[in-house]
């Protein structure tokens, strides 16, 4: 992870977040939306994303994605709030870069005020 807002795991450590199986919550009292960066260490064909929420109070319905700083993709998780399995995004077509931001929009629950993720891949 190159940058996020807010990040803490739960030693509150920045560097665990999201990799190696890690996780990300933003700062639980700070508006929507929140994001967090990652370096996939070098220019690469992405054809999609999986994310996968940590807690149902903080999972993510309108999400952006950019890669390498170009909006390449909106849109929604639809039902994750019903049902919170993980969520496969495959892009219409393959995007080269290295650098894949995700921007929580809006949360899946209406007063939630932070958004986490258990787990996000790049594909």
């Amino acid at each position: 992870m190159t940058e996020a807002d807010s990040e803490y795991d739960k030693q509150n450590r920045k560097e665990n977040i999201v990799a190696d199986g890690g996780m990300w919550i933003s700062a639980r009292h700070t508006p929507y939306p929140h994001y967090f960066t990652l370096d996939t260490g070098g220019e690469q064909s992405i054809n999609g994303f999986i994310y996968s929420v940590m807690w149902l109070s903080g999972a993510v319905e309108k999400y952006r994605i950019r890669i390498d700083g170009i909006p390449v993709m909106e849109g929604s998780f639809g039902n994750i709030r019903n049902h919170p399995i993980p969520q496969v995004v495959t892009f219409p077509a393959p995007v080269r870069g290295q650098i894949v931001q995700f921007e929580a929009l809006t949360p899946a629950k209406p007063d939630s005020c932070f958004a986490s993720c258990s787990l996000f891949e790049i594909f």
